[in-house]
């Protein structure tokens, strides 16, 4: 059985201040991460929405691992706020202490 967290998050950034010091939200930010058996992520997501409650933009992130638990893949996926997917990338994670490379980079339009 998968185990979902769901975590919100009220996110301070951006956050502006008015004259006599009271705080206007201007963004929330709905944070879901999805774990597999051995604790792992495997998919985060955040959803920021507007004062209104509308979506602003999302971002969705895969993850996969080496059979040892190390990160092989990260998959980043950008959406706009019609939920139409703006840009995705692949970063490849190695193990023998490369750093982690771009594989893919699509600008989607």
């Amino acid at each position: 059985m998968k185990k979902v967290i769901l975590i919100l998050i009220f996110v301070l950034c951006p956050l502006s201040l008015s004259a006599e010091w009271n705080c206007v939200w201007e963004n929330d930010s709905i944070i879901s991460v999805q774990k597999g058996l051995n604790g792992r992520i495997k998919v985060w997501s955040e959803i920021v929405k507007n004062e209104e409650g509308k979506q602003v933009s999302k971002r969705v992130e895969t993850h996969e691992y080496y059979p040892a638990g190390e990160i092989k893949k990260i998959n980043q996926k950008v959406y706009d706020s019609k939920n139409v997917l703006k840009s995705e990338r692949n970063i490849n994670h190695y193990t023998d202490n490369r750093p982690p490379v771009v594989i893919e980079q699509k600008a989607v339009k």
